[in-house]
């Protein structure tokens, strides 16, 4: 029997929704209340991604066995506590990787992507996981897959994942 029953699921996938929206709607507030540094603002977007896509995961992992057991483990009693629990153990372990210059935060806000050095990166780090043959979090495998089908080619998302795979890397000894 599954622990969870078809309508706790879609209460997880509501919550998750609702958690994405609150995010996005902090971040905007924020963006507008005060005024942020480039660097500040460039921030709250990778926060913002990684928010989006923790959302998609704990979606899915109400939707299997293994992904459920998992959910259970991350602290929190809500999905949104959940996003906010991961969230907090990416920055704190990868965090470096999304500090950045105001200039380069001013590039990179206006769209100033260079996808072909990312594509590269992303490639080369995906080659040095498998050398090293460690276990990979959650957040990787969902990204290398995304890459690996052709899903994730340009953009923001993609600066996102190469930054996140060189701190990783480079943390791992590679």
């Amino acid at each position: 029997m599954k622990p969870y029953s078809s309508c706790a699921v879609n209460c997880f996938k509501i919550l998750g929704l609702v958690a994405m929206i609150f995010n996005l709607f902090s971040v905007f507030t924020k963006c507008k209340s005060e005024s942020l540094s480039p660097s500040e603002e460039m921030l709250n977007k990778f926060k913002s991604i990684s928010t989006g896509l923790w959302t998609e995961i704990l979606k899915s992992a109400a939707d299997d066995e293994e992904g459920e057991k998992w959910l259970k483990e991350v602290k929190g009693e809500t999905i949104q506590e959940k996003i906010e629990q991961l969230n907090s153990e990416l920055m704190k372990r990868w965090g470096n990787a999304f500090i950045v210059s105001d200039v380069e935060a001013g590039g990179l806000l206006a769209g100033q992507y260079d996808d072909d050095k990312n594509k590269a990166e992303v490639k080369d780090c995906v080659s040095g996981f498998a050398k090293k043959n460690v276990p990979l979090p959650l957040i990787f495998l969902n990204l290398m897959q995304r890459f690996q089908t052709g899903k994730l080619n340009s953009g923001l998302l993609l600066e996102f994942t190469a930054r996140l795979f060189k701190e990783h890397l480079k943390q791992i000894g590679g």
